[in-house]
């Protein structure tokens, strides 16, 4: 499980580890040390995303790490990081979509929004998330033989490279291949129409006027991380016509494919806490709490 190439992309995920500690754990802390942030629907998805975001970003730096060491790890280890990282993907990117969704139920219907997105309803909807998440790793595994592993001959631990390379299970490879592009063109779409129809039913009310507007903002910012999610399945499609024609070395994949990994997919999980977290009136002042050392958190409304 090493390749040698792979060692100089262990610096840019340490460097988007190290700026999601930065602000993570602080935003974490906040949320959840403040009931009245709980029983925001909004604030909860949040705190999902950042726990996802957390737990994909130690995982792909434990991948990398594992990659680059001259230690021989073995293939379980690898197996049991793949699916793991597997869910946590899953999970973002249902997360990211339900928060995209959350924004436009609460700006389209704003008196009916609270009887529609309960505290509870929101918890159970972050349970049914992380459930979600979990079927493709699991039915992977039942379909799997006991002589079959997930991982292919090429010596590298990768989650994108599952979808390219000769597979003992090719029809393994095909269900999660086709879980990812259905699954991530789904909430792309979904999030699309909701935001056209955001912008569409509120054009005349004012909100969108100036640069400075907070509603522009909010979809704006959305937007970017949105695309930055969705970004990784439209090269991993390309890749996947590319090698099917002979037209990608598979070296080539290999370095992509860790770009997207260790690069691309961490872009909008170090930018989460400070585009989503610190611009937030709520949140920013429960952090700004913190730092200062107070007791009692009680953010104004």
């Amino acid at each position: 499980m090493t390749f040698g190439g792979g060692r100089y992309f262990i610096v840019p995920t340490g460097v988007f580890l190290f700026a999601l500690l930065l602000a993570n754990p602080i935003s974490l802390f906040a949320i959840f040390s403040s009931s009245k942030l709980l029983q925001e629907t909004r604030y909860k998805l949040l705190a999902n995303t950042l726990i996802t975001d957390l737990l994909y970003s130690f995982i792909c730096f434990a991948l990398t790490a594992t990659n680059i060491s001259p230690v021989i790890f073995p293939d379980l280890l690898c197996e049991i990081l793949l699916s793991l990282q597997t869910v946590v993907f899953f999970s973002g990117f249902l997360n990211i979509t339900a928060m995209g969704v959350n924004i436009y139920l609460a700006i389209n219907w704003p008196l009916q929004y609270n009887s529609i997105f309960t505290p509870s309803r929101a918890v159970k909807l972050i349970v049914t998330i992380w459930l979600l998440s979990s079927i493709i790793p699991l039915v992977s595994y039942i379909l799997l033989s006991g002589d079959q592993g997930l991982l292919c001959d090429i010596p590298v631990c990768f989650f994108n490279i599952l979808f390219f390379l000769p597979h003992p299970n090719p029809v393994v490879q095909e269900m999660n291949y086709v879980a990812v592009v259905v699954m991530c063109t789904a909430c792309s779409v979904l999030v699309f129409v909701c935001f056209y129809l955001l912008v569409w039913r509120t054009r005349k009310s004012g909100i969108w006027t100036g640069m400075h507007s907070k509603a522009r903002q909010t979809i704006t910012i959305h937007c970017l991380i949105f695309s930055f999610y969705f970004l990784p399945t439209i090269i991993m499609v390309i890749q996947r016509v590319l090698l099917s024609y002979r037209l990608m070395h598979i070296k080539s994949m290999l370095y992509v494919t860790m770009t997207v990994s260790n690069v691309v997919l961490l872009i909008p999980k170090a930018l989460t806490p400070y585009l989503h977290g610190f611009r937030c009136e709520e949140l920013s002042v429960a952090i700004q709490s913190l730092l200062k050392g107070r007791s009692q958190i009680s953010p104004s409304g």
